[in-house]
């Protein structure tokens, strides 16, 4: 577990969004190219996942607002967001995600996307474990 020394660099460690999005869009282009100028995928969903009640230390929600703002407008994609609730979390999570991934057939035309805007950090058996 880093300590708080660490996690202050880490969090410091923040691109601006406009950086991310060039980056993203570049990543995009070379990973997924256009054939025959029509995109790759026919239908792309987000998902975007952070607590209701985050760490206040940290510009979760402005970024994440930003973010959906991006994948909304500049790419057009069809963004949801998820807030995880206090109570039952890891159940309400579960239930986020699997609604998520089974939203479609999943067929090759399909991309979906998740971002968790928040503390995580490995368990024990390797799981990922979100934290406020």
């Amino acid at each position: 577990m880093p300590t708080a020394v660490e996690q202050a660099a880490q969090w410091q460690q923040h691109i601006r969004l406009s950086d991310f999005t060039a980056q993203l869009t570049c990543s995009l282009r070379g990973v997924f190219p256009n054939r025959k100028n029509q995109p790759r995928y026919r239908n792309v969903w987000v998902l975007l996942m952070h607590w209701q009640q985050g760490d206040p230390n940290l510009p979760v929600l402005r970024e994440l607002e930003a973010l959906r703002e991006t994948f909304r407008d500049v790419f057009h994609f069809d963004v949801k967001t998820f807030e995880i609730p206090a109570q039952q979390s890891h159940l309400k999570v579960s239930q986020s995600i699997s609604n998520f991934v089974a939203h479609s057939d999943d067929s090759e035309g399909d991309l979906k996307i998740f971002y968790y805007a928040g503390h995580a950090r490995l368990g024990e058996s390797g799981d990922l474990i979100f934290s406020r």
